[in-house]
């Protein structure tokens, strides 16, 4: 499927998307049996909103997708690899706009090569945010630019690569007393997991 087919095909299947699904009900799709109380209490309190960019780049050779090694001196969720993203400032229109300006800060990404398709359903981590995914086609004229206070590696993965589900690895995780259903991606010595691995799939699986 050519990148153009691909677009419209993405564009519309994010035009099914409940964005306003709670994000609580979206996390339980992942535990196993049931919750105890001490993680539905856990998630119910108020949680901190941030936006992440699931940044489909075009490339000559296809689309791939963003990514970030995050700093180890970042308090939150340090070394891991995500999505360019955070918490939402109250100047911020919305997610999408958080999502853009968070994008432009770690990775020097012009709101001008981007344009936005849809949104995911938000999900909670366990460090108290709920994110919400904001998808959106970067143009091949863009190359990453990394704030090396916030960001190791910008790194790109081809969407063909992430697509096949030989390529990913079930995993399972504690949290507050629950057990949760995840994934790992590995591609070029890089590890894809936690809430990113769960984003993403979700997203390949639409």
């Amino acid at each position: 499927m050519g990148i153009n087919l691909l677009r419209d095909h993405i564009c519309a299947r994010l035009a099914t998307v409940q964005v306003e699904t709670d994000p609580l009900d979206r996390l339980l799709r992942d535990v196993e049996g049931v919750p105890p109380q001490s993680f539905i209490d856990f998630h119910k309190k108020d949680p901190i909103p941030a936006a992440v960019l699931v940044g489909l780049v075009e490339r000559s050779t296809g689309l791939a997708v963003l990514f970030t090694e995050r700093s180890a001196r970042l308090k939150d969720h340090p070394g891991q690899v995500s999505f360019p993203g955070g918490r939402m400032e109250k100047h911020d229109a919305g997610p999408v706009e958080a999502a853009l300006r968070e994008a432009e800060e770690e990775v020097g990404l012009n709101p001008k090569h981007v344009s936005v398709a849809g949104r995911l359903e938000r999900l909670p981590t366990s460090s108290g945010f709920v994110v919400t995914p904001v998808v959106a086609f970067i143009s091949s004229e863009f190359e990453p630019d990394p704030d090396s206070s916030e960001v190791l590696e910008a790194f790109e993965v081809p969407l063909k690569f992430l697509a096949n589900k030989e390529n990913r690895r079930v995993t399972y995780r504690e949290r507050f007393g629950a057990k949760l259903h995840g994934y790992e991606i590995e591609y070029g010595g890089h590890k894809i997991w936690g809430v990113t691995a769960s984003i993403l799939v979700g997203f390949l699986d639409l």
